[in-house]
């Protein structure tokens, strides 16, 4: 009877032996799988979140986003200077300009919530008047950026008393100096 206990006893801890074993050998395996596919995804997510935070000078100069009205929450439109650029000392345009532009063009509707649809083409009637420019409010956005809002009744108003209101800095900031600054923290 002891070398039947003995036998079980050596049986129980083979098998447990051989379970723990595969058990560990699974966990590297899964580990090591784990660890390939998600370096890539982590280091390229790093980039692409380095890419989209870090505005560079350059941006935060050439672009703006215009909105349909007074309130960081409606419809946006990014508009970049297309022509231009620091290599040949080019100062950008104001971005009132560039969002008056679009205003004038009828891409930016009054209170508009979703992208207006797209110009009919030359065969069809011809497209509505273009729309009157509202008075334009020029802040800083939190990424950098130059927001241009209307201002609430059309009526002019100073940017260092609207923008707070609407979360946003006023544009009388010196951008390129602060983002300096930022970047050599």
């Amino acid at each position: 009877m002891a070398d039947l206990s003995e036998s079980r006893e050596r049986v129980r801890a083979a098998l447990t032996s051989r379970i723990s074993a595969d058990l560990r050998r699974r966990r590297r395996r899964r580990n090591r799988l784990v660890g390939v596919i998600m370096t890539p995804l982590v280091l390229a997510a790093a980039t692409a979140g380095f890419y989209i935070l870090n505005v560079t000078p350059e941006q935060a100069k050439y672009t703006a986003f215009c909105y349909s009205g007074p309130s960081a929450k409606s419809y946006a439109e990014e508009v970049a200077l297309a022509v231009g650029g620091p290599e040949d000392n080019t100062e950008a345009v104001d971005p009132v300009e560039l969002c008056s532009s679009l205003w004038r063009d009828g891409r930016i509707q009054p209170g508009a919530t979703v992208r207006p649809a797209p110009r009919p083409p030359a065969t069809a009637p011809p497209a509505p008047a273009p729309s009157k420019v509202p008075e334009l409010v020029k802040c800083i956005r939190d990424d950098w950026r130059y927001a241009v809002l209307p201002a609430p009744g059309n009526a002019p108003i100073s940017t260092e008393e609207f923008c707070p209101q609407v979360g946003m800095r006023p544009a009388n900031l010196d951008v390129e100096k602060m983002l300096r600054e930022q970047q050599g923290k």
